[in-house]
């Protein structure tokens, strides 16, 4: 399956294409499956992957093939749901929130950032792998994925503040100086790219009345930079520009390497490690079941690539549960699996609706679709986005709550005009 990932790229990429408008035009969006892929492609693209390897010449085991397409497609559909209502949440953000907002990301982005980046084992600052600050202990992993959360939020702002202005104002120069700074200081090649390209996702065109021959100046100056990093990026690594192309674009398509390899490297000896002390591995270590073996995605680029220097795929989760349970038998954890995240869709939908004001819906709505593609594409990151998140909601109804308790005080000691 993992030779299959690398050699039907463009069998993936379509069957991709074609699920993204299908189910985008059923949920009622105007361009809404186009949008998803601009914004994350993560979600389509597993999704993709499992239904095109029905066209493999010796594909998996069918029962389990069609279980891990179900819960796929569970995802996706609830990311679309997500991402719709955060659409139509962008367009109401009052442009003061918006910039309130921005100025307070970018303040929480450098807290985050600064001890990461003055640690050692940090991007381009390490001598071994980028992300060999993470071992460090758990802070370093907790500051990373509260950068993240931060960045995504940035960029619903930025895409707010576009639509209503058709501009990004000093407050939105400083968050794109600031992702561009730490999308290089990481080592990332094309970090800074994708997160502008969910900018763009997220604006509404029509209302922002950005005249043709700007976006068309933008467009063209992206994709010139686009080509001319690529081109120093490949002279640097000592390849040709056609070679790095094919690397890059290769790259998208290995968001699925561990469910590829997870189907290629199952056994009946792994599948009595345990599926939950294997996904749960904080959790078992407090019961007293702590896990066998390497973090899944560790573990799998040990056995088929010979990686033992602590780097590995993401563990999505239906990577875990092909890998960790016997053939034939992937149908119930998949089952609940696909309960588990539309209960948790629903559970961000619902704050999201209890907050009063629209920048905090916007920001909840943001935290849904990153908790919903990292349940599926990295679980045991989940783990860790997930509490982060409830704090954050819960930090951020306080201030509602306190915000507009303040604003009917104020609003009782005004007397009206005689």
């Amino acid at each position: 399956m993992y030779e299959f990932l690398l050699t039907h790229k463009l069998l993936t990429g379509l069957i991709g294409l074609l699920l993204s408008v299908t189910v985008g035009a059923a949920l009622g969006g105007r361009g809404l499956g186009l949008r998803s892929m601009a914004y994350g492609f993560g979600p389509m693209l597993a999704l993709a992957f499992y239904v095109a390897l029905l066209f493999a010449d010796s594909p998996p085991n069918l029962v389990d093939l069609l279980s891990v397409i179900t819960f796929e497609l569970v995802v996706f559909v609830m990311y679309l749901m997500l991402l719709r209502r955060l659409l139509a949440c962008v367009r109401e953000i009052p442009v003061d929130e918006v910039n309130r907002s921005l100025k307070i990301s970018v303040v929480l982005q450098i807290v985050f950032a600064v001890p990461i980046v003055a640690s050692g084992g940090f991007g381009i600052f390490s001598e071994g792998a980028r992300i060999e600050y993470i071992y460090a202990g758990s802070l370093p992993k907790y500051f990373t994925y509260a950068g993240l959360m931060v960045a995504t939020t940035q960029a619903a702002l930025l895409a707010s503040r576009i639509t209503h202005t058709g501009g990004i104002g000093w407050p939105g120069a400083l968050a794109l100086l600031m992702n561009l700074g730490l999308s290089v200081a990481a080592g990332s090649k094309g970090g800074a790219f994708l997160w502008m390209f969910s900018v763009a996702a997220l604006v509404d065109y029509r209302r922002a009345r950005i005249p043709k021959t700007l976006q068309l100046l933008v467009a063209v100056g992206g994709a010139g930079a686009l080509v001319v990093s690529s081109i120093i990026i490949a002279d640097f690594i000592g390849i040709t520009t056609e070679q790095f192309t094919d690397l890059a674009l290769s790259r998208f398509f290995l968001n699925n390497d561990a469910r590829s390899l997870a189907f290629d490297l199952r056994s009946q000896v792994t599948a009595e490690t345990g599926l939950l002390s294997e996904s749960f591995r904080s959790l078992g270590n407090l019961f007293g079941s702590p896990p066998r073996n390497d973090p899944l995605g560790v573990l799998l680029y040990a056995q088929r690539l010979g990686v033992t220097n602590g780097s590995g795929a993401n563990a999505s989760l239906m990577a875990l549960v092909t890998f960790y349970s016997t053939p034939g038998y992937a149908t119930i954890p998949a089952l609940f699996g696909s309960l588990a995240v539309g209960g948790l869709a629903w559970l961000f939908f619902h704050c999201a609706r209890a907050m009063r004001h629209r920048a905090n819906q916007g920001a909840v709505l943001t935290l849904g679709l990153i908790a919903v593609v990292m349940f599926s594409q990295d679980f045991l990151a989940f783990q860790v986005v997930m509490p982060l998140a409830i704090v954050t909601i819960a930090v951020m109804a306080m201030l509602d709550q306190r915000h507009d308790r303040s604003s009917r005080i104020h609003s009782k000691h005004v007397q009206p005009a005689a």
